[in-house]
């Protein structure tokens, strides 16, 4: 029987969104011919680009982007 409330401690809302929020599913599709990357740092200037593009106040981007900005 799976029960992930009691295995994992993850519920789900009357929604269908998991919780705690840091839960994640999904499908995932692969294929041999595949390429994958990585995303690395961004920098400042990155960082004000993509808020200009997305209309966005800066240290608004700045949060959302934080895990990924270079020191």
């Amino acid at each position: 029987l799976i029960q992930p409330d009691l295995n994992a401690g993850i519920n789900i809302t009357e929604s269908f969104a998991m919780l705690p929020a840091a839960s994640v599913s999904g499908w995932y599709f692969a294929h041999p011919q595949s390429q994958y990357f990585g995303v690395g740092q961004i920098d400042e200037d990155q960082l004000r680009e993509y808020a200009r593009q997305k209309a966005m106040p800066l240290e608004e981007a700045r949060r959302w982007l934080a895990p990924s900005l270079r020191n």
